[in-house]
């Protein structure tokens, strides 16, 4: 990947998060209020993003944590091979905020999260990376990165989408390969 280069080490109290701000207050005070507390209760991992001659300097987050795909929630390719599981182990990319000073980040934050995420899968089985998309918009980004959406019930208000952890990998194995 062309550009500048940026360090993804999980949340410490080194990292300075006073100055985020990436215009959803949501998203700036749960980093600066709660992300260490979700963080050291293991509720989710967080990661966070700083450019290498700055690593202190927080210019993008996102969390993962453990998460179930319930078979009757997913498009039927994605359930095959399953047998009768009725559910799967996946994991949820949960958050994901960049700071408004760090325009064009997001495909490093994208390959940071899948590369944790296969990290994870090989350490505790994960067969899907899950998002769950606060609205349209982001749901379309999302697809633009290989998620697919999942099934959509009424009672929710966001929009779940999905990708197979083995299809990550053999993108990543891809791009490692000189043409």
């Amino acid at each position: 990947m062309a550009g500048p280069s940026f360090l993804c080490t999980p949340l410490n109290e080194g990292h300075q998060l006073v100055h985020f701000s990436c215009g959803h207050v949501d998203y700036d005070e749960w980093l600066k209020a709660k992300a260490r507390d979700a963080h050291e209760a293991r509720i989710s991992r967080v990661f966070v993003l700083a450019p290498p001659d700055e690593p202190r300097h927080v210019v993008a987050y996102f969390t993962l944590s453990n998460n179930t795909v319930y078979k009757s929630d997913i498009p039927n390719r994605f359930a095959k091979g399953v047998g009768g599981a009725s559910q799967m182990p996946g994991i949820l990319l949960g958050r994901l905020a960049r700071d408004e000073s760090a325009r064009g980040i997001l495909p490093h934050i994208m390959l940071a999260a899948f590369e944790r995420a296969v990290q994870a899968s090989d350490l505790s089985a994960a067969r899907f990376l899950v998002i769950d998309a606060a609205d349209e918009r982001l749901a379309t980004m999302y697809e633009a990165y290989g998620f697919t959406r999942a099934k959509v019930k009424e009672e929710r208000s966001t929009i779940p989408l999905i990708r197979f952890i083995k299809d990550i990998v053999a993108e990543m194995k891809a791009a490692e390969t000189p043409a």
